[in-house]
């Protein structure tokens, strides 16, 4: 119950922030949900280009990955065993694993990307994205998420969709699913 709350919130305080900021009013209409959403980055680019904006950025999250765990193994500061301990929960549990794999990355997106990376920029959504992973007890996992949260916060600023960020992000956390857990 407490991953849909806070799911909920990574989604629900945005829409909610950027429907005050452009002063509407009930009731809602298709138009203005419209407005509210292509704002937090729900618009289309031409089909090949969100293709190759998702497998760049799946591939630059990958490699990116790779040589940070390289780097940690390398300063003797590996602590990515505590996260691999968490995520190998994820394979007995296949419904939450969908769950996460689809509906929080999607919330997790909306939040550091569409609203925060696009309103405060990438330091602050990178930040705020790295503290968000503290949970899993790792330096390096922290690390990590900072890398890659501004890895993405960049790519949507660049790209302005979070439909490639959706897609890559989902790709990776699978990824590491199936290699770790």
């Amino acid at each position: 119950m407490i991953e849909i709350l806070f799911d909920l919130f990574l989604v629900g305080f945005p829409l909610l922030v950027v429907w005050k900021e452009k002063k509407f009013s009930l009731p809602v209409t298709r138009e203005k949900a419209r407005k509210v959403f292509s704002a937090l980055g729900f618009r289309f680019s031409p089909k090949g280009k969100m293709f190759y904006c998702t497998v760049a950025l799946f591939a630059l999250m990958l490699a990116l990955s790779f040589a940070l765990e390289f780097a940690a193994n390398a300063l003797g500061m590996n602590d990515l065993g505590l996260v691999y301990e968490r995520v190998s929960v994820l394979k007995g549990m296949p419904f939450l694993a969908a769950y996460l794999l689809s509906v929080r990355v999607t919330a997790e997106e909306v939040f550091f990307r569409g609203f925060l990376a696009k309103k405060y920029g990438v330091l602050v959504s990178s930040v705020l994205f790295a503290l968000a992973h503290v949970f899993y007890g790792s330096i390096a996992q922290i690390m990590g998420a900072f890398v890659l949260g501004a890895l993405l916060s960049a790519a949507f600023l660049v790209n302005k969709t979070i439909f490639p960020n959706i897609l890559a992000h989902c790709g990776y956390n699978f990824v590491v699913l199936m290699l770790y857990g």
